[in-house]
């Protein structure tokens, strides 16, 4: 992809979550009714949903800014720091959360909408904005890991990331619950303790999963070595004996693997 084309992509889906946080904040009005069954406390900052929103433009926005100053690079030696933040905040930030937040928003949607959008939402809320918060993030990420070059994270940082992040969030929503009485989310106020601790357990297992299968993709996509296969030069002063990589190059080898002497 060129670099040009590049910087339209990730201008247009910095401008797609703009437009959404912008509209949520000033543009939608909330009535009376509705408002007195939430709370004003911490305003949309309850929701992880505006969390991923804020992530999101962040993230293609300073995308722009390695596109014209950093680089976009599969040779670790070729990586600017820019591009070294920018490889670290989507392998272990933006494409688990915005997996997660799509697909357990329109999971609990199909087993019943009003644990996560009730119906009353219907009348006020427009469609398009919920489709910009709950379901543009989806195709906007795969194009990124799939056109965009980029070197994924070491497991071990990105996980440990994406672990601070959901566990900030989760003492958030607690800290909200304790003091308020009002849970962010329907659907954890209808489960007992012990269910509702089964339920955030599992959360943490399916945001761990969206990190694994996006880690997979990129490898499947690019099969380039990460920071993990690069190992450190010897005491000595020489190279390393160099092993051959077991991620095939698909794109690079017509979808083949590589011949093994």
């Amino acid at each position: 992809m060129k670099n040009s084309i590049r910087i339209i992509f990730h201008l247009g889906a910095a401008t797609n979550f703009a437009y959404g946080i912008y509209y949520d904040l000033l543009e939608l009005k909330v009535p009376d009714d509705y408002a007195k069954i939430s709370i004003d406390f911490a305003g949309r900052w309850k929701y992880l949903t505006f969390w991923n929103m804020v992530l999101q433009l962040f993230y293609f926005s300073f995308s722009i800014a390695n596109d014209l100053l950093g680089s976009n690079s599969t040779n670790l030696k070729e990586q600017t720091a820019l591009q070294r933040v920018r490889d670290f905040l989507f392998g272990s930030l933006v494409f688990p959360l915005g997996m997660f937040v799509a697909t357990t928003f329109w999971v609990l949607w199909a087993i019943d909408r009003e644990l996560v959008f009730p119906v009353a939402l219907d009348a006020f809320f427009p469609g398009w904005l919920n489709h910009i918060m709950h379901t543009s993030i989806v195709p906007l990420d795969f194009i990124e890991l799939i056109f965009i070059p980029k070197i994924f994270p070491k497991r071990s940082h990105a996980l440990a990331g994406l672990s601070a992040l959901m566990l900030g969030y989760l003492a958030w929503v607690f800290f909200i619950a304790f003091k308020t009485d009002f849970w962010v989310y329907p659907v954890l106020a209808v489960l007992h303790w012990g269910y509702r601790l089964l339920f955030i357990a599992g959360l943490m297992i399916s945001a761990s999963t969206m990190y694994f299968s996006g880690e997979q993709l990129h490898y499947f996509v690019w099969g380039q070595q990460t920071p993990e296969s690069v190992k450190p030069r010897r005491k000595d002063g020489k190279s390393p004996v160099k092993t051959p990589s077991k991620i095939p190059v698909l794109i690079n080898n017509g979808g083949k693997k590589p011949k093994q002497n």
